[in-house]
Formats: structure tokens, sequence, C-alpha cells
């Protein structure tokens, strides 16, 4: 290179980097490209383009610029600090790792490159190797607000929301104004069911970011667990008017709108759960074609089952309304229902998830069959469409023949819901502790049974270790396999007590008497300010006043069951 380039090159660079620190972007770009083309190998040039590609969102563009860069000049930290940002960009946690680990060994003391680290090693799901390492970067900078912000999402990741919330409150001592700091605080506090608090957090965010998408759409989840539907309506409204394309706000107002019983206005929205990445692949690679109403007689339906057993055994009910009209009805649902759906009236076939089967007219997903229909509250296919094997509900019989007084089976505790689209799961807020059933105890004359299945049951066994205190509880769910087992001992009872699961569908499916234990975040199914469900005749619901506050419940269950008397169906 000549002097004259020499120095025309010095000249340009320096006002390519005044003009980037300006923030005139595109004018810097165009010096570094002149640059560039007197030098191809200007490290700073190469490096300073790649950081404007980066910085106007093309980060594949400041992946191949900054290597350019690295390969002309390995000794440079922030040149692989930048590039490890472009590959994070790019969702390339592994790559973005080894450039944060290289700029680490040249400069070990840069906080934002243990930052940075951290977040790759989240990314990775290795999350103590993260930890570490953002303990790495707040030991070299204290005060560094981003850092305290991120930890507290990998504690919200492993459920330890107190300690999220105390990384979200460290970042706000020292930025009171970080839109992120306010948004994880208000999240953590949902979680830990510090509603009102919640909800003074989201409007915190949505202060400093008020067409915040993510930030409305929880803070109306928060509104809807604490039954104020309209509020919750208001907050996806909003959303979906700034982002049209966000599908939580439509799924969750779905939800309101189903609890406030506009069923018309609730299917077609609720149709949006498809465009959710949990619910997306029910519809996926489905070669039939999807049913919307169309005439079906002489014609072949495979409907889907979708979300939770509960669910599936809810709508079910559809089934045989298809095969009224004219329908050739398949269902394709998990293994453990298809021997119990298999005795539903008008349906041909039932298939096991994964299992082939062969080629339908039509298919439909088991949730969407009401907005083909038009279903309305008026018109609920009602129970009983459930039904128990003879030849099993016949030994189950003959198993609590002798059992004296009214036989009642209980459930207290439901498992975690995964893969649905929503902020909280409701796997703890609807279960109860088996000791909230001890005043039970006093009640005579009942035979109770269990029917609690899962993990949960353990603590049935390591009550009665301890000197259990509460009544006593036959357990027999050794011997239940599937719901057609569970289905065959619901038969011989007088009455299911049991919180929001499965077994609250099968019970009220089959048309026996079902009492429902409702978390104060009540199910849109069980509507708030009465005791009774659209959808199960039989189903009285006992309604949690505030969350956690089992002991209520109990006694308005235990003032009833002085004055339950079993019904002429019932074994008795």
């Amino acid at each position: 290179m000549t002097l004259h380039n020499a120095n025309l090159t010095r000249i340009l660079f320096q006002r390519a980097f005044a003009a980037h620190n300006a923030g005139t972007l595109d004018a810097a770009a165009a010096l570094y490209a002149q640059v560039l083309a007197l030098d191809h190998k200007h490290f700073d040039a190469l490096h300073l383009s790649g950081v404007i590609a980066l910085q106007k969102g093309d980060a594949a563009k400041a992946v191949e610029l900054i290597g350019k860069a690295i390969k002309s000049d390995r000794k440079q930290q922030a040149a692989f600090s930048n590039r490890a940002a472009a590959y994070l960009a790019l969702d390339n946690p592994k790559a973005a790792l080894a450039d944060l680990d290289q700029a680490i060994a040249l400069s070990p003391t840069q906080a934002e490159a243990h930052y940075n680290r951290a977040k790759a090693l989240m990314a990775l799901a290795r999350n103590d190797e993260a930890l570490k390492a953002f303990d790495r970067a707040l030991a070299l900078n204290p005060r560094y607000v981003d850092a305290h912000v991120t930890r507290g999402t990998l504690f919200a990741e492993r459920g330890d929301h107190q300690e999220a919330l105390a990384c979200a409150d460290r970042g706000l001592a020292l930025d009171d104004r970080k839109f992120e700091a306010h948004f994880n605080r208000a999240h953590a506090l949902a979680a830990l069911g510090r509603e009102t608090e919640a909800i003074a957090g989201y409007n915190a965010a949505l202060s400093l970011q008020p067409g915040h998408v993510q930030a409305l759409n929880n803070r109306g989840n928060v509104q809807q667990h604490l039954n104020r539907y309209e509020l919750a309506l208001a907050d996806y409204v909003r959303a979906a008017e700034i982002d049209p394309e966000y599908p939580r706000s439509y799924v969750n107002g779905a939800l309101c709108l189903f609890a406030l019983g506009r069923f018309a206005e609730a299917w077609p929205v609720y149709e949006w759960r498809f465009r959710t990445p949990e619910l997306a692949p029910i519809v996926q690679g489905i070669a039939e074609p999807r049913w919307t109403g169309e005439p079906l007689a002489g014609k072949s339906i495979l409907l889907i089952g979708e979300q939770g057993l509960g669910d599936i055994l809810h709508f079910s009910r559809f089934a045989p309304v298809l095969a009224k009209m004219g329908a050739d009805v398949r269902l394709k649902v998990p293994a453990s229902l298809v021997r119990l759906l298999s005795g539903l009236d008008g349906v041909s076939a039932v298939y096991a998830d994964h299992q082939p089967h062969p080629a339908a007219d039509f298919y439909c997903p088991l949730l969407s069959v009401p907005l083909a229909l038009g279903t309305t509250a008026a018109t609920i296919p009602s129970a009983p469409y459930l039904r128990a094997e003879p030849e099993k509900a016949a030994a189950w019989a003959a198993r609590l023949a002798g059992r004296p007084g009214v036989k009642v089976g209980v459930v207290w505790a439901g498992s975690a819901q995964k893969n649905l689209p929503s902020t909280l799961s409701m796997g703890t807020l609807r279960s109860l502790p088996l000791a909230a059933f001890a005043p039970l105890a006093k009640l005579p004359g009942i035979t109770w049974v269990s029917l609690q299945k899962g993990e949960q049951r353990n603590e049935l066994t390591a009550a009665k270790a301890a000197g259990w205190g509460g009544p006593e509880i036959l357990d027999l769910t050794d011997d239940i396999g599937d719901f057609a087992d569970t289905a065959a001992l619901v038969a011989n009872l007088d009455l299911v007590i049991s919180c929001d699961t499965s077994v609250v569908h099968l019970a009220g499916g089959m048309g026996k008497p079902v009492w429902i234990l409702n978390r104060a975040h009540g199910c849109w199914r069980y509507p708030v300010g009465r005791d009774d469900s659209p959808w199960y005749p039989t189903a009285r619901v006992f309604h949690q006043a505030t969350p956690g506050a089992w002991d209520a419940v109990i006694a308005d269950v235990a003032r009833a069951l002085a004055f339950f008397t079993p019904s002429p169906s019932s074994p008795g």
C-alpha cells in the first residue's frame, strides 16, 4: 500500500468511525466499504462493518464480516464478543459459546462476555453453568442491571419464583425504569399467587412500553385468574390490536368468552390455539381435509383428541352427535382412553395416538367440533355418554360388596398441565393437600375410596404410615390400568368428590353425582356465581374463595355430605 493510500485509508476510517459513533449507520457503512476497497484486510473496518450489520438486524452478514476480521487478527476480544452476539441472534448458542470462551481467554475481566456466556449456556439448557457465569459477571460488575434481571429468568425457568423476584428487585434498585425488570417481577408475583401485586407490576411495565403485547396478555391472564373476565378481555383485545398475529391473546380471550357463556363468540376465536407452538402439531401432517360442518351422511370422520385427558373426556360427547348425523365416527386418543371411548355410541373405531389409521373423508380436532356444529349453551349434548364395561363393573361390585354406607370416591390432586398455551400451570393451584380432607373423618356411614393416580397417590401411603388422622381411605388403584378400569370402579360409587381433574369429566360423563372442588382461579367450565355446570347435570361445584384456602371448601362439603342421599340408580 502506498503512503497516499495509507493516509486516505486512515482519513476514511476516522470519518467512518465518527459517523458510526454519531449513529448514522448507513453513512458509516459506506465509508467502511471505501476503507475495505483500499485495504480488504483492514481489521477495524471489517469488524465495525459487522457491528453495523448486527445493529441493523442482519446477523448473518455480521458473522461473515466479523469472521473476516478475526482471520486478520485473532487477538481482539471485542470481535469474538460481537460475533458471539450475532450467533445468539441467529439462535446458534453453541457457536456463540465458543466465541465467548475465546473472548474471555483474551480478557477475563470483561463482565459483558461472562453475561453473554451465561445467556448462551441457558440456551443450551446448561443452567448450572449459566448461573456461575451470571455470578462471575456480577462479581466483576455488581451494578450490571441486565445480569441481575436475566439471572432471574433462569430461576423462573427452574420454578424458583421467589429468587426470580429477588433478582428483579435487585435490577430495579439499580434502574427503576428497566422494563424487563418490571415485567419479570410481575411474572414472578403472578407465579407466587400475589395477583394484585402482579397487576401493579404489569402496570408499571406497561407504563414504560404501553404496546408490549406479552405484558398485556400476561396482565389479562392474571385478571382472568381473579375472575375479572371483562378486564382480561380488554387486555387481550388490545394485544390483538397491536399484534394481530399474536395467538395467545386470542386463545386466552376465547377462554374468557367461554367463562362468560358467550360460546358463539368463543369457538371461532379458540381456533387460534393451533397457532401456538404447543398445539400447532395437532393439525400438522394430517392428510384428510378438515371438517367444518359439511354434511356427514355416508362419510367417515376422524376426531383427533387434544390437550388434556379431561378435555378429551369432556368433548367426546360430540362423537355420538356426529354419528347421529350419519357419519362413520373414529377417534384418535391417548392409549389410556382407548378402551373407555370404544364404548361411545356410534363410534366405529378408536385408535391410540401414533397408531396407524385408515384414511377418512374428514378429520376434526375434538375441541373444534362445537364450532362446526354452532354449539351454544342451550345445545350442549348432555350426559351421560360414557359407560363402564358391565363385566368390569360387576367385578368391582363384588370387591366392594359388604363395604358399609355411602361409597364416595375421592381425588385430591391433579397432575401438572404441560404443553398448554397459558402463562401459569394450574397443576399445583387446583390440587389439595391430602391433609385438607382430615375433618371428613368425623362423618359416619361413609366408605371412602381413592381414585387418585400418579405421584400424589404416595401421599396416602405416607399419611397412613405417619398415623393419618383423616378418614380411612380404601386404595385399590393398583388394579386400575386405564380409564375403563376407573369407570368400572366409579360405576359402583354413589358419589365422586374431586378437584378439577380428568376424573371429574369421567364421573360427569357417566352421569354420576360429582362434587367439584374448584380452585379460586376457576375453570371456565364451572362458572363463578353458580354451583352447577352447564356441561354436567349431576355436578355440584364448591368454589374456593381465595387461593390455597381449602378449609372452608371442605367444611361446605362436610355439611353437604350430612344431607347426601344416593340416587336410586347408585349402588348404595
